[in-house]
């Protein structure tokens, strides 16, 4: 072979050599900036402040808009209550007798002047009925404040579980990250050496790539969860937190039996279908009242007849209305009418209510056993299993006797294990918040 075209076509590989290896620089240098770049942002919130969960559900409890309106709610359904115990306003007339037409504007003319004053009075009965169903009201108000209450507590437990979820979410992917940038620095030297193929150092920039991507994903899962948080405690919707304490499962000594029993006993909403319920039994009586009693009007008046003797008189009145008449007993009927249906249609809701409630605790019940025991499983199998694969993975790829594929495949199987175990654990606190809502009562 000629000297001289040999020459050529080593000068042209080592430029092709040349040209690589400043595109796989270029390229770790890119990866590298971003990983920077992300572990800054993923860090910013580390100088915020921890609240603990009770910390959290105090605050909503206390400022969250949902629960101001309901209480305010029960302020209005007091005032309507109190009410109830007052009769109308009392009425005053004045009379002017005998003006003449010739002379409509001398009222001095006029003979007699009577001065009166009347009240309406209910039927004996009536107006404590009434009393009794404007006190049912406020319960329900008071119940439907207790419901808020749980939901805005129930719901401020899940969504710390989501953040906790989405913290940790970024915590492990910047430590892979981490992780990925040291093995590939390792791969690079390997290959330097010779004791591992080019295609590693490449396959380790792209799953650095890869994680980026994926921590990307999970800190906006991460400032979104943050975001309903504030929402529930009602403050600036961007205001940071710091990452949550992972939560305390403690577990459910209860059985169906004894939930059951609970939801029976206290759950809110119940209660406030009991009280719907007396009220239209006591609507029921006042309607039947209605029907079959009348009302009363008395009154007492002033007469001064000048041209009469004696001058100063008085006249008492009563008045009662007629229930029973033909042409007024039909809206009576009906009613009374009215009010059963609704005593009927209460009871049917208060029934479907109860039987949705008991639905609820059955399928959060099994959802808190099952995350229980995926809990378990990972804590006590696979992650010290995956951990121990891993670190056989590691050591056999920087000996040579493990190649980078099964590294990567034990670094994925290790993430996907530690997500599963907390979000095995996330499953396991929204079940319990979801079975406190349904149950009515704080369980843990």
């Amino acid at each position: 072979m000629p000297l001289k075209p040999f020459v050529v076509a080593i000068f042209i590989n080592l430029l092709a050599f040349r040209a690589e290896a400043q595109e796989q620089h270029s390229n770790r240098e890119f990866v590298a900036n971003l990983i920077d770049k992300t572990l800054a942002v993923a860090g910013e919130a580390q100088g915020q402040a921890v609240l603990t969960l009770s910390e959290l559900v105090a605050q909503a409890l206390e400022n969250n808009p949902e629960i101001q309106e309901a209480k305010r709610k029960v302020e209005s359904v007091h005032g309507k209550a109190g009410q109830a115990t007052y009769l109308e306003d009392p009425e005053v007339n004045l009379e002017a007798w005998g003006i003449p037409l010739n002379r409509p504007l001398s009222f001095r003319s006029s003979n007699p002047i009577l001065v009166g004053l009347r009240q309406k009075l209910p039927f004996f009965g009536k107006r404590a009925l009434q009393s009794e169903m404007a006190g049912q009201e406020v319960r329900m108000a008071e119940e439907e404040v207790r419901a808020k209450e749980i939901d805005i507590a129930a719901k401020v437990r899940s969504v710390h579980a989501e953040s906790f979820m989405a913290a940790k979410t970024v915590e492990i992917n910047r430590e892979l990250l981490e992780l990925m940038r040291q093995l590939s620095t390792t791969a690079e030297n390997l290959y330097r050496v010779g004791k591992a193929p080019q295609q590693d150092v490449f396959k380790a920039l792209l799953e650095q790539t890869d994680l980026l991507n994926k921590l990307t994903s999970a800190e906006k899962e991460w400032i979104t969860a943050q975001a309903r948080l504030n929402t529930l405690l009602n403050r600036s919707i961007t205001m940071p937190f710091r990452q949550p304490e992972e939560p305390v499962l403690s577990p459910l000594a209860l059985q169906f039996a004894d939930l059951e029993k609970l939801v029976t006993e206290k759950r809110p909403e119940l209660r406030a279908l009991e009280a719907n319920i007396n009220k239209s039994e006591k609507a029921v009586e006042l309607a039947e009242r209605n029907r079959k009693y009348p009302d009363f009007m008395v009154g007492l008046q002033y007469w001064v007849a000048p041209d009469q003797n004696p001058k100063n008189m008085y006249t008492p009145m009563v008045s009662l209305t007629i229930p029973f008449s033909p042409w007024t007993r039909g809206r009576h009927d009906y009613e009374v009418q009215e009010a059963l249906a609704e005593k009927q249609m209460a009871q049917s809701t208060l029934s479907a209510m109860r039987n949705m409630a008991l639905l609820e605790v059955r399928e959060n019940l099994t959802k808190v056993e099952a995350a229980g025991k995926s809990v378990s499983i990972y804590r006590d199998g696979l992650l010290p299993q995956a951990e121990q694969a891993f670190q056989s993975a590691l050591a056999g790829y920087r000996t040579g006797t493990v190649n980078f594929m099964t590294l990567l495949d034990a670094q994925r199987t290790i993430r996907d294990v530690r997500m599963g175990y907390y979000k095995a654990v996330v499953e396991y606190e929204q079940g319990v918040a979801d079975l406190e809502r349904a149950v009515g009562k704080k369980l843990s």
